[in-house]
């Protein structure tokens, strides 16, 4: 198991469907929850996310996802969705609708399963980002606490078992493992604001201080704990 996954997210008995799309995240995050899965006794299912904008690319990413489960004796899901079709019906860009969209059918399966909880890939590397994102729009205190290891959505439990382990350290455990993934293209287009963070805001920081990510990362749990101790003392 990779250093700093954290197993105390899911309990014995838990119903658990992860979001995989096929990158070395998710793989990761799967590979584990798999290994998990031999020492405790949870349900497991994995929903690939057909987002409907990416055409046969995204068809053979779902395909080799579906390997991987067939392989790893996963249950596997792909769910459809249009996110031109939402981008355009509400005005929000193609990267809002994806998200939108995706949690909507995570979620969806997870009701669908009466799972409970459900596992997604972020990272330490996403942390950062969404840190910096956030200043970058303007945010209060919240904004600069980023990703929680879990949230509630309703009756679900949103788990991110690896908020704390950074995207290189994921993909040097693939490697080890022999593990492949996929790469989705658009990930490598700056076109998207959160895509320009990752690729030339991001190597310019690590070129200051290659420990940039785990500074930005220990600075929001900071302010985290911060917040939560004064917001406790003023409701005495």
């Amino acid at each position: 198991m990779i250093n700093g996954f954290k197993k105390e997210l899911i309990r014995e008995n838990n119903g658990v469907v992860a979001g995989v799309s096929g990158g070395a995240d998710s793989v990761c995050l799967l590979l584990n929850l798999c290994e998990l899965r031999e020492s405790m006794d949870f349900d497991l299912t994995c929903v690939y996310v057909e987002h409907g904008i990416r055409g046969e690319a995204s068809l053979s990413d779902g395909r080799f996802v579906e390997e991987l489960c067939g392989r790893l004796s996963v249950d596997f899901m792909i769910k459809s969705v249009d996110v031109p079709k939402k981008a355009k019906a509400f005005g929000l860009s193609e990267e809002e609708a994806a998200r939108e969209l995706r949690y909507e059918a995570l979620l969806s399966v997870v009701k669908e399963r009466d799972a409970g909880l459900l596992a997604v890939a972020h990272n330490a590397d996403d942390n950062a980002e969404t840190i910096l994102f956030q200043m970058i729009r303007g945010t209060g205190v919240a904004g600069l606490m980023g990703m929680e290891e879990t949230t509630r959505r309703g009756e679900v439990r949103l788990i991110r078992p690896m908020l704390h382990i950074t995207r290189k350290a994921i993909e040097e455990y693939l490697e080890t493992a022999g593990q492949d993934y996929v790469t989705d293209a658009t990930n490598l287009s700056d076109e998207y604001s959160r895509n320009r963070l990752r690729l030339c805001v991001m190597p310019e920081l690590l070129k200051i201080n290659d420990r940039a990510v785990e500074h930005i990362n220990s600075g929001a749990a900071a302010i985290r704990e911060l917040y939560i101790t004064e917001d406790s003392a003023a409701r005495l």
